[in-house]
């Protein structure tokens, strides 16, 4: 199965323990593999360093990891017709039990980032690309899931 983006229904929401992370008001789409029982939820931007935040559910257990994006415009008649999305993965922050995991995680976020394309807009969305992960920062510490959520 794949990574596919949805609304985040109420039973999805309790089966899979999905609260709000800290600095949103709500969660409204979401992707998921449900096959491999791993989804990824957005949790803020950073306006000033264009840093975006990601959670992504891993074997129960929270990976988060930034990214910058670039949009690229593509015209028609010098109108934009579509935004194409590129993520650049900075940083992943990982438990150290998933140390042996890293490629697979690297490949999840993959496919999650392009299931997630440019949530914004719809409309303009054009193609979604993921850059290499190969100069990827990975920091391994003990996370805490519990201060990623807000309780419901």
């Amino acid at each position: 199965m794949t990574y596919i983006l949805e609304d985040l229904t109420d039973e999805d929401r309790k089966k899979y323990n999905v609260r709000v992370p800290w600095g949103r008001d709500e969660i409204k789409k979401w992707v998921i593999d449900r096959e491999r029982e791993s989804f990824l939820i957005y949790q803020m931007s950073d306006v000033d360093s264009g840093i975006r935040v990601f959670l992504l559910s891993w074997k129960g257990k929270i990976v988060e990891f930034y990214v910058h994006q670039k949009l690229s415009e593509i015209k028609e008649n010098n109108k934009v017709v579509k935004l194409d999305s590129r993520y650049i993965v900075d940083k992943i922050f990982a438990t150290y039990s998933f140390e042996k995991d890293i490629p697979q995680i690297k490949e999840a976020i993959e496919e999650a980032l392009i299931a997630y394309g440019w949530n914004e807009g719809q409309e303009f969305r054009g193609k979604t690309t993921v850059d290499k992960m190969d100069d990827t920062e990975i920091i391994f510490k003990d996370i805490n899931e519990q201060n990623l959520f807000v309780g419901e």
